[in-house]
């Protein structure tokens, strides 16, 4: 029952924050705090809660509270903001990650044989949880920005559509701030449709909340 119930709020928290993230703040913050929260209630329940989906298994599972909640997370960061140097992501995401699976794997009897399966679930589940970190950190540093953007002014010498799974829109841009080259820049898509060849776009560039800068293109 307990696991039922943190699966469909894993999965509403996710739709919400992907799909009507309104009010933003509330959307993101509870992204965050709810796989946290899972954490806590599978070491509270001493293995009678499982991480891992298999249908052979009769302990029930909290995969999808987890992964729905990230991915929402996830593709938010994604989406939402243009990160314009890495450099200050890796550590502190890498260090989320390395936290959350040392809290999950350590005195987890799910985890305590050594196999093939067991390492193989271990590796997919830090895969998405580092999307998680990621996004944590992404989405806490430009969500609470406080720094006094720098206004730059660029103009669109193409634009183009990659399609995938997901349709991506970008913008070709004339070298602005310190950037000397030419480069393509994701957009949203009604950003995309309203702006034209050779148009003209002020982009405002931001030092970050935790030094990652990021950038926002809007039109003149």
């Amino acid at each position: 029952k307990t696991a039922k119930i943190l699966n469909w709020i894993g999965g509403i928290i996710g739709s919400w924050t992907l799909f009507f993230p309104n009010p933003y703040e509330y959307a993101i913050i509870t992204s965050i705090i709810f796989p946290l929260a899972c954490l806590l209630i599978l070491k509270y329940h001493h293995g009678l809660i499982r991480i891992d989906e298999r249908k052979d298994s009769a302990y029930p599972s909290i995969f999808w509270a987890i992964f729905s909640s990230s991915m929402g997370l996830c593709l938010r960061g994604l989406l939402d903001y243009e990160i314009f140097d890495y450099s200050n992501v890796w550590i502190p995401s890498i260090l989320i990650l390395f936290v959350y699976l040392a809290i999950l794997c350590v005195g987890n009897k799910e985890f305590s044989r050594n196999d093939n399966k067991i390492n193989f679930s271990i590796i997919g589940f830090a895969l998405f949880i580092y999307g998680y970190s990621y996004s944590t950190v992404v989405t806490l540093n430009c969500m609470y920005d406080k720094s006094e953007p720098k206004i730059y002014n660029a103009t669109i010498l193409d634009k183009h559509v990659s399609s995938g799974k997901t349709k991506t829109y970008y913008l070709k841009l004339t070298p602005w701030g310190s950037l000397k080259e030419i480069e393509d820049v994701s957009v949203s898509q009604d950003l995309y449709d309203r702006l034209k060849y050779n148009d003209k776009v002020n982009i405002y560039f931001m030092n970050g909340r935790f030094e990652i800068p990021w950038f926002e293109i809007v039109e003149q």
